[in-house]
């Protein structure tokens, strides 16, 4: 209860999750009553004159102690005090005057599920981000692999502040990236914040290796073409997620068990796969990025898992265009697998009539 009243009015609304998210994009500071409260256990373990039990409603609790004090959580009365963090000691109080060790419950505000210091890590979510230059504006897919039964992120991008300014964040193949969910306070230091959960059916989400979260839109100035937009750690003045060992974890996906699962930047992804158009009508392209010379098979299905289309395609290093042109499909919805020796990707297409 306490840890979910972010905003502190004594209840647990869908305010009080604006207010959290606010503070993790950076739009607030911080919490009304700070990061941390803390119960002192005396109160719980003497059982004072208590009017609603702690333990089945910490926000309705109140008791009379000692002193004559109405302990609340939130004081509206003139002589309320709040139960948080501090217990005046009466030298003529001898029960208080014995008592060796003084301990308190504390309570982390925001963590709802009590996994503020767990270290327990699930499988890394892999970010590739892909540039595309249109007119004066240059636009950052963020593409990820191994999102699976994800029920929420959060990330810090860096980039280039010189050549680039912020103009917008887009949805992408995941649902409900709205633009409440990027922080842009410090885009003047090159710095958007960012975070997602399903705030409908609050259900854990899975994408397909090479589907988008999200896309950034920048308006260019001067050589804005090799412009860099990275993920980063906030420890330090700005650590870039490269493996899973970053000291503080700043970018993190969260599984449906509440595992923390890193989010790791890939520098280049030795094998890739995007189709444009998409949607198309009669032609496709696939352009395939492979760091070695080696002959891939393409396979596209329907959504009954018909194969409609099959085909070897040798490639040489780099990036590499395979158009398909006589693909015979009603079909609105196709799935085109690209396989390696070592990986497979499919791409969701649509088909335009």
């Amino acid at each position: 209860f306490i840890a979910a009243d972010i905003n502190y009015n004594g209840s647990v609304t869908t305010l009080d999750l604006v207010k959290l998210r606010k503070v993790i994009l950076n739009i607030d500071n911080e919490f009304p009553q700070g990061s941390w409260v803390f119960v002192p256990e005396y109160y719980l373990s003497n059982q004072f004159s208590f009017h609603n039990d702690y333990e089945a409603n910490p926000l309705t609790a109140e008791w009379v102690d000692q002193y004559g004090n109405n302990r609340v959580y939130r004081p509206i009365n003139s002589g309320d005090i709040t139960y948080f963090n501090k217990y005046e000691i009466n030298k003529h109080n001898t029960d208080i005057l014995n008592e060796k060790n003084w301990n308190f419950r504390a309570i982390k505000i925001g963590d709802v599920n009590g996994n503020a210091t767990t270290e327990e890590q699930g499988e890394p979510v892999f970010l590739t981000i892909e540039q595309e230059i249109e007119g004066n504006q240059a636009k950052y897919n963020f593409k990820v692999e191994g999102f699976e039964d994800i029920i929420g992120y959060q990330m810090i991008i860096d980039f280039d502040k010189v050549n680039l300014e912020y103009f917008q964040s887009l949805e992408r193949d995941l649902s409900g990236v709205i633009q409440d969910f990027f922080g842009a306070t410090d885009a003047e230091n090159g710095i958007i914040r960012t975070l997602w959960y399903d705030d409908v059916a609050a259900e854990s989400k899975s994408l397909m290796d090479g589907e988008e979260i999200f896309q950034l839109v920048f308006n260019g100035a001067g050589d804005f073409s090799s412009a860099n937009v990275q993920s980063l750690a906030e420890s330090g003045g700005g650590q870039r997620v490269t493996d899973a060992s970053a000291i503080q974890l700043k970018n993190y996906a969260i599984g449906k068990n509440g595992e923390i699962r890193p989010i790791i930047l890939r520098s280049q992804a030795a094998f890739s796969v995007d189709i444009v158009p998409n949607p198309f009508q009669d032609n496709m392209n696939l352009d395939i990025y492979s760091s070695q010379a080696e002959t891939v098979e393409i396979e596209i299905h329907n959504v009954l898992g018909q194969l409609i289309y099959q085909k070897e395609q040798f490639l040489l290093p780099g990036m590499q265009r395979v158009s398909i042109n006589d693909l015979a499909a009603s079909d609105e919805i196709l799935l085109v697998t690209v396989k390696n020796g070592s990986k497979t990707i499919t791409r969701k297409v649509l088909k335009s009539s």
